[in-house]
């Protein structure tokens, strides 16, 4: 939704990498952002969910997994994200005012198996994208109701890629 857009534009997401699974480096991925209000914790994997293909913006289905931290370790939480087919576990922090480049979420080990990035955002980000995904029917110009999507666009870069160790 266009109001997203602004509010990210003019303030980024703050985040950090969990030290587990795998970061894909040099790529950028676009997805879907999916949130199960009732299993946001997704210490359990849901039983009947589907991610569909609906709202991908391209033609890499990447889905983009919402949780809310918390009741469970991050690694199980990812291994859910993961069983269900989601490409990217976005955890959403619970304590306000909480700068996510902070936190260090480790490997409990058991994280060999997992293979996707794992990146936490703060509670306020988190709470901007659970609204829009719960409000994403918009009226257009002439009034007619249309269905919008939450989509991320994510930059896996290096901070400082220098070749070398520091």
């Amino acid at each position: 939704p266009f109001t997203l857009q602004q509010h990210f534009a003019n303030s980024p997401l703050r985040y950090s990498f969990a030290n587990y699974g795998k970061i894909p480096y040099g790529t950028i991925l676009a997805g879907r952002v999916f949130y199960f209000p009732d299993n946001g914790i997704m210490c359990n994997k849901p039983e009947q969910v589907i991610l569909d293909r609906e709202g991908d913006p391209d033609s890499d289905f990447s889905p983009i997994v919402l949780v809310d931290r918390g009741n469970c370790s991050f690694i199980r939480k990812t291994k859910n994200v993961q069983e269900i087919g989601g490409a990217v576990n976005l955890v959403a922090d619970y304590r306000d005012n909480a700068n996510p480049e902070n936190i260090i979420m480790i490997d409990d080990g058991t994280g060999l198996s997992v293979a996707i990035p794992t990146i936490m955002i703060s509670k306020e980000d988190g709470k901007i994208l659970k609204n829009a995904i719960d409000s994403t029917m918009e009226r257009n110009k002439n009034n007619n109701l249309i269905k919008e999507y939450v989509v991320l666009v994510i930059e896996f870069e290096m901070d400082k890629p220098d070749d070398r160790v520091e």
